[in-house]
């Protein structure tokens, strides 16, 4: 498909064809019986995925060329290794994601607000913009060398206990009710 694919709300899709290379945008928010895309998926501009409930894995050749939008993908369990988002990347609400795979890269802000299983994130991490991460409960350090390239919100990570000395935020931190903090380093 050389411009956009809209398949939104198509609650009985399940598969999509093996080689499907997009143009534009695919659009595929509310596809809730869809599990697995096919491995070689390339989409040129914006991948929409929020509210598939029953994807639990990307596959390990994605390529996305814009934003990625996972909001509200409640089966999501991981992401593929050294996975590139260009602009940004949602995953708000994807409460069965427990950890990021290394070499994880975000372009633009990272929205993981609500991932209420999230435990860690990887050591390697980068995100060019805004880092969202309030109500990650289950989160309790952060990478020793995290570089955020905008704000950093972590209110309400009632699990949160430190800051690391080597953390990087060039705008604003937001520690609001992270009611186990008990030592924010100097760095």
């Amino acid at each position: 498909v050389s411009g956009d694919l809209s398949l939104q709300n198509y609650t009985s899709l399940t598969t999509l064809p093996a080689e499907l290379s997009v143009g534009g945008n695919l659009m595929l928010g509310h596809c809730n019986s869809l599990t697995t895309l096919p491995e070689e998926l390339t989409v040129r501009g914006h991948l929409f995925l929020d509210n598939c409930t029953s994807l639990t894995t990307l596959p390990a050749k994605l390529s996305v060329g814009g934003e990625l939008d996972l909001r509200f993908c409640t089966s999501l369990k991981t992401l593929p290794e050294r996975l590139s988002v260009k602009e940004n990347l949602f995953l708000r609400c994807c409460t069965n994601l427990t950890a990021l795979p290394k070499g994880l890269s975000v372009g633009g802000n990272f929205n993981l607000d609500n991932c209420y299983g999230l435990t860690t994130l990887p050591e390697d991490l980068s995100v060019k913009g805004k880092l969202f991460l309030g109500c990650c409960t289950s989160l309790t350090t952060l990478p020793e060398k995290l570089s955020v390239g905008g704000d950093l919100f972590l209110a309400y990570c009632t699990s949160l206990t430190t800051l690391p000395a080597g953390l990087s935020v060039k705008e604003n931190i937001n520690l609001d009710s992270c009611t186990s903090l008990t030592t924010i380093s100097a760095g």
